[in-house]
């Protein structure tokens, strides 16, 4: 029994989150064009600071199962990270894929809010051999965390489909020792916390389909430990032909302890229900997105073909999967400078000539200094680059990355606008085909599970406006 031991207070320490320090923000900051030789210098510093520090950043990896997030309680400001409790039990062969269908779908629901969250997501999967709760530890590369739900199998499992104990045990999984108790301290000050000191908002999503009374701990009460800064959201995955009320009833008591939402998914049909006029041109664009990559060495061309077998596994699942995977990774691309070459050029920029960075973001061609570009494209060798690249000249090169650094920045406008009247369409057409069948109240419902705990902390959403 996992909680046997613990008090009130510990399972509430065991949920507060260690503090993470947000990257820099790509915001353009005021500048004029560099008018001398000094001004010149300086730029070049700036760019070769910026170059050393990205060549010496730990490159993106995957979580595994069983490791445990390395968080250190120097790390302090306000995320949002999500968690996914899997239950992969072997009743549950089909309802995974019915999970797998929401992942970018929640993903995609946070990618609206301003200022723009820093989203990370973990999974943990139960109902499995007694006492064992394999794991991905919160990531915020998203492709390396869907990339392990892929790979859940659950052909083999049998075990305890626990609810309370699943929540307990993810509750304190996910941060070190030394960061539960930097934040437990923290939160047993009882003092007014300034922003940047508010530990992060957590957000769960409990998926399975048998009763959540089983086990030894109430799953009601443990979902009660969790608020004000951890929701329980629940999503009863059930065949509508095996529907229990008192299994349904359940569900909703935990989602309703926990300050979250009840959601059912049907998975006697189409797991993701609907298809949207917007989701073939979203798929479309995310293809030419990925197309756009342009890998830096050994890291690049793995990262770029990691990108492609994500994108070939979501057009496997209906279309609509596609498009929230377009929607999500348009909005959240942090860490791509480590391995792509146009994004790298675009980091060094932001740091070195910021009047260069925003007119390329923009599209302003006729304002854009191509020397400038080149001494950004020199910090990176040709060796490491594809052979196109590679047998460019650096004026050439820099030509071409500017050309790709627009045409990214015009893709993911396009996506995000699309985004928007996508949504408006899905909310629409759920309110009309409601009484037709309950799985249409998914689509506001997961909505609501992540945004309302966001609205109360102050993020707005500008496609409510």
């Amino acid at each position: 029994m996992i909680l046997c031991a613990a008090t009130p207070l510990l399972r509430l320490a065991g949920l507060l989150a260690a503090f993470i320090v947000p990257l820099p923000a790509l915001a353009v900051q005021p500048a004029t064009q560099p008018t001398t030789q000094s001004t010149a210098r300086e730029r070049q510093a700036r760019g070769a600071a910026e170059a050393e520090r990205i060549a010496q950043a730990r490159a993106p990896q995957e979580g595994a199962f069983g490791d445990e997030a390395m968080i250190t309680p120097e790390d302090l400001s306000r995320r949002v990270d999500i968690v996914l409790l899997l239950d992969c039990s072997g009743s549950m062969r089909f309802a995974l894929d019915a999970a797998r269908s929401q992942f970018w779908r929640i993903a995609s629901s946070v990618a609206t809010a301003e200022p723009r969250p820093k989203l990370r997501i973990g999974l943990m999967a139960y109902g499995m051999k007694a006492d064992e709760f394999p794991m991905v530890p919160l990531n915020d590369d998203l492709i390396a965390v869907y990339d392990q739900l892929l790979r859940l199998d659950i052909s083999r499992n049998a075990g305890d489909e626990w609810v309370g104990e699943a929540i307990a045990s993810a509750s304190g999984r996910f941060w070190t020792p030394e960061a539960t108790a930097a934040a437990k301290a923290l939160w047993e000050s009882e003092q007014p916390l300034a922003a940047e000191e508010a530990p992060p908002l957590r957000i769960y999503f409990v998926f399975g389909n048998e009763t959540v009374y089983q086990g030894p701990s109430n799953a009601v009460d443990i979902a009660k430990l969790l608020p004000p800064l951890g929701h329980v959201n629940t999503v009863h995955c059930i065949n509508p032909r095996h529907e229990s009320p008192g299994d349904a009833d359940g569900w909703l008591k935990v989602a309703e302890a926990g300050q979250g939402v009840a959601m059912r998914l049907d998975t006697g049909g189409d797991p993701m229900l609907v298809i949207t006029p917007y989701d073939r041109d979203l798929a479309r664009l995310n293809r030419r997105l990925t197309a756009s990559y342009v890998p830096i060495g050994v890291l690049g061309d793995w990262m770029t073909q990691r990108q492609q077998n994500v994108d070939k596994a979501a057009a496997n699942l209906p279309r609509s999967v596609e498009a929230d995977l377009a929607v999500a990774l348009a909005a959240w691309n942090d860490g791509l400078e480590g391995w792509d070459l146009v994004a790298r050029v675009m980091r060094i920029l932001s740091e070195s000539d910021p009047a260069t960075y925003e007119a390329i973001v923009l599209g302003q061609d006729h304002l854009v200094d191509l020397s400038i570009v080149e001494e950004a494209v020199r910090f990176v060798e040709p060796d490491q680059l594809p052979k196109a690249f590679a047998r460019m000249t650096i004026p050439e090169r820099a030509a071409a990355v500017a050309k790709a650094a627009t045409e990214r920045e015009k893709l993911r406008r396009e996506i995000a606008e699309l985004a928007i009247k996508r949504r408006f369409w899905l909310l629409r057409k759920a309110a009309e085909d409601l009484k037709k069948h309950w799985r249409w109240q998914l689509v506001p419902d997961l909505e609501e599970a992540v945004r309302a705990p966001l609205r109360k902390l102050g993020y707005e959403f500008r496609d409510e406006e």
